[in-house]
Formats: C-alpha cells, structure tokens, sequence
C-alpha cells in the first residue's frame, strides 16, 4: 500500500498538481512512521523535498535532508539520487547557490562510482552535463545578451543594427555631456563642426578604433570613450564572424 501511495504521489507532482501530491506523501509519511518502514519513510520525505523544489527552498532541503538521513546508513545508491535532487534543487533557486549544486554534485558522482562497478565513464559524462548545466546558469546573462546582439553570431544584419544603436547611442552621450557639463571633444586642428557634429564625428572614429588624433576627448568623456572603443571592438569582431558564418553556410 505504502509503495502504491508513492507512485500515486509521484503521478500527481509529475502531473503538476502538487496539493494533492503533498497531501498523499504526508499521509504515507504518517503511516511508515507507524509500521516503522524506513525505505518508504525516506520515499515519502523524498517526494515532499521535490514538491517544493520550486516552491520554497528551506522547506524542499529540509525534507531531502530527512531523506538522505534514512538513505545514508545502507542505501547509497538512493543517497545519490537524493544528492542529485538536492544539487537541482539549489539550482532552481539561483546562480548564487551554484557552489552548493556543486557540492552536492560532487557527492552524487562519487557515490555511484563507489556503489557501481561498470558504467563508470558514462557516469563522468553524466557529471560533466551536470556542470555544464551549471555553467550555463551561470553565464545565462551573457547568452541573453549575445542572443540579442547577433543571434550566437549568426545574424549579421543584427549585429549591425546593435553596432549602429550603439553608436547613436555614445553620440548622444556626448552631446548631452558637453551640453551640459565641462567635459568636452576638443579639436586639434581648425574646424567648424558643430556640438553634435563633433560628438558623431569622435564616436564614429572611436567605435571604429581608428583614432586620427585631430579630436580628442576631455575630462569624463574619455573613459566613456574608452568604454566605446572596446565595445566597437568586440562587436566588429562579432560582426566579422557573423558574416563569415553566413557566407560559408
């Protein structure tokens, strides 16, 4: 019966219905505490820690706890399991716990290797997934953004809108910053170019990283401009890649 409870609980949290699959792991809970069946006491902890896996972080670790508990005197191949769901856990609940996934991680490999005596490197490339999950997390960020840039480099005409926005986008800076401010694009030689004129003019050669010499920033606008430059930089080697990922497709 106990066992039944169990996939029956499993059923409704693959379902999504937690509620319900809460209410069914607490009841087998009850009544493994009653007949003293440790195994299903650890499955009924078990499958409570992964109803709130993504619903409350604490309460899901404090039952895989209990879990594992019961699982670490004789069951390691069930502890391993249970410190894979502890890793995916902490990974639910953000990049800041990462090092607690790769702990728990950690754990899980070493005890399969421990409790399995074959299938040993099928299990490093399992691990090795699991870091790279890790790993993409992690840098989840830097992917939204390269994503929106260029399509992962594969979208030339989009990075070429992004290189244009971000060269209006330094322009206007600084025009506002010279409007408003001491800082200034101080010319060199002889000119006529107006406030705008000029600051188009210095964000077009800085993004461009070609640099005549004949204008040159002052004050705040040169670390802005140094932010330019490697922001033209790094997007014109993104568009050269773009393009040649498109040409040779």
């Amino acid at each position: 019966m106990l066992s039944t409870m169990n996939y029956l609980g499993e059923a409704y949290l693959h379902a999504g219905d937690t509620i319900i699959a809460k209410e069914i792991f607490k009841k087998e809970l009850l009544l493994a505490k009653i007949y003293e069946q440790s195994n299903a006491e650890g499955s009924a902890y078990e499958g409570l820690g992964k109803c709130f896996q993504w619903q409350s972080l604490d309460s899901s670790i404090f039952y895989l706890t209990k879990a594992r508990t019961i699982w670490k005197n004789d069951m390691q191949l069930k502890e391993a399991i249970n410190s894979i769901l502890m890793a995916e856990t902490y990974l639910e609940a953000g990049t800041e716990y990462s090092k607690n996934a790769e702990e728990y991680l950690q754990q899980s490999i070493n005890l399969l290797l421990y409790s399995i005596g074959y299938g040993q490197h099928q299990l490093r490339w399992c691990y090795r997934m699991a870091e790279l999950k890790i790993e993409t997390r992690q840098y989840s960020k830097a992917k939204e953004y390269l994503d929106k840039a260029g399509l992962y480099a594969t979208s030339p005409a989009r990075v070429l809108i992004t290189m244009v926005s971000i060269f209006v986008i330094f322009s206007l800076i600084y025009v506002v910053l010279i409007s408003t401010t001491a800082a200034d694009i101080i010319a060199s030689v002889d000119d006529s170019l107006s406030v705008v004129a000029r600051s188009f003019y210095h964000s077009a050669i800085t993004f461009l990283t070609i640099g005549y010499g004949d204008h040159f920033p002052y004050k705040s606008i040169r670390w802005i401009s140094s932010v330019e430059g490697f922001a033209g930089l790094f997007l014109m080697s993104y568009f050269t890649v773009a393009f040649v990922r498109k040409v040779l497709r």
